[in-house]
């Protein structure tokens, strides 16, 4: 069973609701934006059960876990003329909704930041950088703590109509408080071309 509720109080401002009744439990999403002239402001909250993540699966835990996801976003975004700039920050909480022993509960918080501004009707640069902050088993008294930074540098360019190309370099850094960190440098290129 599902159902949504979509509205529009003004022509600027649009609110959703969403509702939907899963395997493993109720779902439910809200979204409020108003947009103006040129900044567009989004406030979102998302509960959902989830089951085994394997981006953050924790030496311990079972598979076979079911967690309570919440989640809640900020984003604005300012349209200039040529230029686009965004902010966005987001909390959440993983909560153990299974009676397997080892779960653990993840707090989270982010960040993000970004800016595109068109170079000529062709050609466009962009720049981000993305924090993530993640707290395993946040009542242990020596919970793991890890601290993602990433940040990114674009260029894109269109030749004609249906082909593209951009050259994307990043840098990630990642800090943990029970093991050791990284750092990783990447250059990705990609030609597209529309059929």
């Amino acid at each position: 069973m599902e159902g949504a509720v979509y509205l529009n109080p003004t022509s600027r401002t649009s609110l959703e609701f969403e509702y939907t009744n899963r395997f493993y439990g109720d779902a439910y999403e809200f979204a409020l934006t108003h947009k103006n002239r040129r900044l567009t402001n989004e406030i979102s909250y998302t509960e959902e059960v989830t089951n085994y993540d394997r981006d953050f699966f924790i030496d311990g835990d079972s598979i076979e876990q079911l967690m309570l996801n919440r989640v809640v976003s900020w984003t604005t975004s300012l349209e200039l003329r040529r230029t686009t700039a965004s902010l966005g920050l987001n909390g959440g909480i993983n909560e153990s909704i299974s009676d397997e022993i080892g779960n653990s509960d993840t707090l989270n918080y982010g960040g993000n930041m970004s800016l595109t501004h068109s170079l000529t009707r062709n050609m466009s640069a962009s720049t981000s950088f993305n924090y993530d902050y993640y707290e395993f088993d946040p009542d242990a008294l020596n919970s793991q703590r890890d601290y993602y930074r990433t940040w990114e540098l674009g260029l894109e360019r269109s030749f004609a109509r249906e082909l593209t190309m951009d050259v994307t370099i990043a840098h990630q850094n990642k800090s943990s408080t029970v093991s050791d960190g990284y750092k990783e440098n990447k250059i990705t290129f990609n030609i597209t071309k529309g059929l």
